[in-house]
């Protein structure tokens, strides 16, 4: 969704150096086009922090049980970082969907 934003605002900015009479209309689908962006990043940085969230209530989940020793609390920690890594690259992958 990123990437199409971008290519629109390339394209805008080649039509805003073709045609300098319709400042108007082109300053209203720049406005747009930065709405669109905002509203896509503020759903991508929500999602990421669900993302966080849901990972860490699992990792506490997982202190909660008997910890064999500090081998044991690096392991899961590590599979903590692993879940939160394999979820952020579903969600990146899906921005571009």
């Amino acid at each position: 969704m990123l990437l199409l934003l971008l290519c629109l605002l390339v394209t805008l900015m080649s039509v805003g150096r073709h045609r300098s009479g319709d400042s108007s209309q082109l300053r209203q689908l720049q406005l747009c086009r930065h709405e669109m962006q905002h509203f896509v990043r503020v759903l991508h940085e929500y999602i990421a922090s669900e993302v966080v969230t849901v990972s860490w209530h699992e990792f506490e989940a997982e202190l909660g049980r008997h910890l064999a020793g500090l081998d044991d609390l690096r392991r899961r920690h590590l599979a903590y970082l692993h879940k939160c890594r394999f979820r952020f690259e579903l969600l990146r992958a899906a921005m571009f969907v």
